[in-house]
């Protein structure tokens, strides 16, 4: 299959090989061990499919929401994964229906003798571990080497939920509990990076009500009488509560400006 990708701000010095990438990623999906590969059998495929990434861009990991790709596309300050030409051709790829025959598992041989033998493996049921050390070389490779001192002090983690996800309303909070997360604070920690993680912040929760206007926790109008629920929690409440005090400060200061107006002021005022 032929998959369309031309970003010429990425590729003008330079020019890729596709049948050696292809027999680079031969190489490691049909590897003895394949269900079990570990980050640095990408090594070769990374590095002959490395090309300029741009500077002073947000980038966006985003294989996860096909959303936030189409907008990032349109807004030039954010740059996703999928512009990359690895990114673009891994991303969303599963890797199945294929298991390692057991007597070649756990078989450590080096990665020029592997390179230099044919595989063998053995048609089975399932084998969904090979994306996830690939990935884990990609992020060492394209991300976190970019994120030291002195050009980086400080990153800002939002992770973000679906609007019909459960734990959006609860109290799970990515920033204390998800993995992947801890695992990027105490490597940016042990880098000397400051991290600052906050859960579902109401500017990116408000672009996804703007998309899906419809969706529950985007609701203003049409709840029953009785459900008075909706004002004790939720994004809602908190943009109503900080514009009704933004509102009642603005008062405040009005009037106590007026209140310390000389009497001459207070005729100007009239008259304008």
């Amino acid at each position: 299959q032929i998959f369309s990708y031309w970003k010429p701000a990425l590729c003008r010095s330079s020019r890729k090989n596709c049948s050696r990438l292809w027999e680079e990623f031969r190489f490691v999906a049909l590897q003895p061990d394949h269900c079990r590969p570990e980050p640095d059998d990408f090594a070769g495929l990374l590095q002959m499919a490395n090309h300029e990434i741009p500077v002073d861009k947000f980038v966006f990991w985003s294989g996860t929401a096909y959303s936030l790709v189409i907008r990032v596309r349109d807004m030039p300050e954010y740059f996703p994964l999928e512009e990359t030409l690895i990114g673009f051709i891994m991303n969303s790829m599963d890797w199945c229906n294929y298991r390692c025959d057991v007597n070649t598992r756990g078989s450590k041989i080096s990665l020029r003798r592997r390179r230099s033998t044919n595989s063998q493996v053995t048609r089975r049921e399932s084998c969904t571990n090979f994306t996830l050390p690939f990935w884990i070389a990609a992020s060492s490779w394209f991300e976190l080497p970019q994120l030291s001192p002195p050009r980086i002090s400080q990153v800002d983690v939002y992770p973000l939920r679906s609007l019909n996800d459960p734990r959006l309303a609860s109290a799970y909070s990515a920033c204390r509990m998800d993995p992947s997360v801890l695992r990027l604070r105490q490597r940016l920690l042990l880098k000397g990076v400051r991290v600052n993680c906050q859960d579902n912040p109401l500017f990116l929760v408000h672009t996804l009500c703007s998309e899906s206007p419809q969706a529950e926790r985007c609701q203003l109008i049409g709840r029953s009488k009785s459900d008075s629920s909706w004002l004790a929690a939720g994004p809602l409440r908190q943009l109503l509560w900080a514009a009704a005090a933004m509102a009642l400060t603005a008062c405040f200061i009005y009037i106590g400006r007026l209140a310390f107006r000389s009497d001459d002021n207070f005729r100007l005022l009239d008259a304008a």
